[in-house]
């Protein structure tokens, strides 16, 4: 339940974060201070383990002492992605979400498609697994299927490097950021995954995994091969790229020579093409503020 704190404890914490970030340190800053500040706006807001609701859905958003990521805990979660996600999906449409997390989209997604539709979401950390599954159950969705497993370029087990900051962090490779330890978890590509289940035809892929996408991609060859309409929603975070030893204009790179079209998703200005020597400035402004902006991808 919320309280009377929430939106000033909320605007407080917005207004922080700006302010570190005019000053060129919020990447530091959010090491240092993120989970100390993220903790705090869950207890200023009696949240924590408890249900909140986020666009019509109850949802957990933390378990075991984490917190989740704040815009998310007041529906205020990636707004342009949000609605451009509620755009695309329709009734009797196949989704899958990797990177699941503790549910925010492939709920979305789950009401869009309908009881005719399906949504596969993936999900490897424990503690966001079994999120996700009470936050499914408990809204009544049928029409989802959860994998336990870490979506990559091959079929086998990996090392979960969990982070101490927001719960939705938790990456395959080692990040520079407070880190809590480690998880073994398992590995599957999304085209052995789909083949297995008959290959559904499917129209949309949203891909949310710190820095892994090249390898997610690459285990998916023959489903963007299959799949002419299909769209494609991911995260473009030059920093977590660079930590994962990847080029990250080699992502753009990659998804163009797969005959996508890339734009991205601006929370202030919609859909901007990325191509050229703005693909170069913008990854040198992700850099330099440590953050991230979610790329459109279609091929029409």
């Amino acid at each position: 339940m919320q309280t009377l704190l929430h939106k000033p404890a909320y605007f407080f914490y917005k207004g922080v974060r700006r302010f570190v970030s005019g000053t060129g340190l919020s990447g530091p800053a959010r090491k240092l201070l993120g989970p100390i500040a993220g903790r705090l706006f869950l207890r200023l807001t009696a949240q924590g383990d408890r249900p909140v609701v986020v666009h019509g859905h109850s949802m957990v958003m933390a378990s075991g002492g984490g917190y989740p990521p704040i815009d998310m805990a007041m529906g205020r979660y990636e707004q342009a992605t949000t609605n451009l996600v509620l755009k695309l999906i329709r009734p009797r449409m196949v989704v899958l979400d990797i990177g699941a997390h503790v549910g925010y989209y492939t709920l979305l997604a789950a009401r869009q498609v309908g009881p005719a539709g399906k949504v596969y979401a993936f999900e490897p950390e424990p503690n966001n697994h079994s999120l996700l599954l009470k936050n499914i159950e408990q809204n009544g969705y049928e029409n989802v299927v959860v994998t336990k497993s870490a979506v990559s370029d091959r079929m086998g087990d990996s090392t979960l490097f969990l982070s101490a900051l927001d719960n939705g962090r938790h990456s395959v490779y080692q990040q520079d950021y407070p880190q809590k330890g480690t998880v073994s978890v398992d590995t599957l590509t999304i085209d052995a995954f789909l083949e297995s289940e008959g290959w559904p035809t499917v129209d949309l892929v949203k891909i949310d995994v710190e820095g892994a996408e090249i390898p997610v991609l690459s285990g998916m060859a023959q489903l963007i091969k299959k799949s002419n309409d299909m769209k494609l929603i991911l995260e473009f975070n030059p920093h977590l790229l660079q930590n994962a030893g990847t080029n990250p204009l080699e992502l753009i790179e990659t998804l163009a020579s797969l005959g996508f079209n890339v734009s991205g998703i601006d929370e202030s200005k919609g859909l901007q093409p990325v191509e050229g020597t703005y693909a170069s400035a913008l990854t040198q402004e992700l850099l330099a503020k440590e953050t991230s902006l979610n790329l459109f991808c279609s091929r029409q």
